[in-house]
């Protein structure tokens, strides 16, 4: 089976190692074929891609996908599936690339291509401010923690989380059990923890 492509890359190096489309492939064919390259993200993730006021979807992620496009001369459109079916793969060609601020894991490199990190960022525990009790990921066992289904952050915390990038340390959990709590978006989960521990 064909593995979609899936993009984290710098702009420049990746339109370098795919302006010679006899090695590109049918992903990069169609887009040049079509004039028109189709970026999915996630709609719901500031700073990196999120719908603005005007119902636009902007941030840093969308412009190096824009860039991308101009460099290799194409037009673009983002399209905001959920990013379960994003990270899901067999794309189908309803989508070309994705710079999505995607974490590459062993699961997903088996339905996505990664063709080179663009950047890195850690991960926080956030907590409202009125809790004093969580003070790191240490302090977590046997609390409630929110992360959005399909992320990497989801998977941290259900203690099954591999990274597959080359030279990366196996991931460590300093807490033991905990209760997980699927949303939907970043957004929900930021929203209900705002509105006081536990609270819902």
């Amino acid at each position: 089976m064909k593995k979609t492509f899936a993009i984290a890359a710098l702009a420049l190096g990746a339109t370098m190692a795919l302006s010679h489309a006899s090695i590109a492939g049918e992903t990069l064919d169609r887009v040049m074929k079509n004039k028109m390259m189709v970026e999915t993200t996630d709609r719901a993730y500031p700073p990196f891609s999120y719908i603005d006021d005007k119902g636009e979807v902007i941030g840093f992620d969308i412009d190096v996908a824009k860039e991308f496009a101009k460099r290799i001369g194409v037009d673009m459109k983002t399209e905001t599936p959920s990013w379960e079916i994003i990270t899901a793969g067999n794309w189908k060609g309803r989508w070309d690339i994705c710079v999505c601020s995607m974490t590459p894991t062993k699961e997903r490199a088996e339905v996505l291509d990664f063709v080179v990190q663009y950047y890195s960022a850690p991960a926080v525990v956030v907590v409202n401010t009125d809790n004093n009790d969580i003070k790191g990921a240490a302090d977590l066992n046997g609390k409630k923690v929110g992360a959005q289904s399909g992320t990497t952050y989801e998977k941290y915390i259900m203690k099954n989380l591999v990274i597959d990038i080359p030279g990366a340390e196996a991931v460590t959990y300093p807490f033991n059990e905990l209760n997980p709590v699927p949303y939907d978006s970043e957004d929900t989960a930021f929203q209900d923890l705002a509105l006081g521990t536990g609270k819902r």
